[in-house]
């Protein structure tokens, strides 16, 4: 693909008020299978395209390679970039525990956001393994 082209894709990924349209559009219409286009745009040399990316992406199903696409997003050098990223992962339901160790790396970053979400989402992972945990035991939630 031509420069000028990837820079015609990426202008046109994009409505005046910033919001990630094209993308979302491929999610929706090819879920899982969106994801190669996904990472691709978080390599782009255009911020806000990774951005998009990182956001879209909280919006197919949680699976490894999902968490994987968002752990690299997470230390990006875009803080919107990261931002996104850590709230796609508090996104999907439940949160998959391979994102445990991207999530710790990220409470230690430079944006108090970023490390705000991490902790809630993590916060989110024990509640789910204590409740499980509790379940297996017998014992109820209280």
């Amino acid at each position: 693909m031509s420069r000028f082209s990837k820079l015609t894709l990426e202008h046109r990924i994009f409505s005046t008020d910033g919001q990630c349209f094209l993308l979302a559009e491929l999610v929706e219409k090819q879920g899982k299978e969106s994801l190669p286009y996904l990472v691709d745009a978080l390599n782009s040399d255009w911020s806000i395209v990774r951005a998009c990316a990182a956001k879209v992406l909280g919006q197919l199903p949680a699976d490894v390679d999902v968490v994987e696409a968002l752990a690299v997003a997470m230390a990006d050098s875009d803080l919107t970039v990261r931002r996104n990223a850590v709230e796609s992962l508090g996104m999907m339901k439940p949160v998959p525990v391979s994102a445990i160790p991207a999530l710790l790396e990220a409470l230690v970053d430079e944006d108090v956001l970023v490390r705000e979400v991490a902790l809630l989402v993590l916060q989110e992972i024990q509640n789910v393994i204590v409740a499980e945990t509790d379940a297996c035991n017998g014992r109820s939630a209280a």
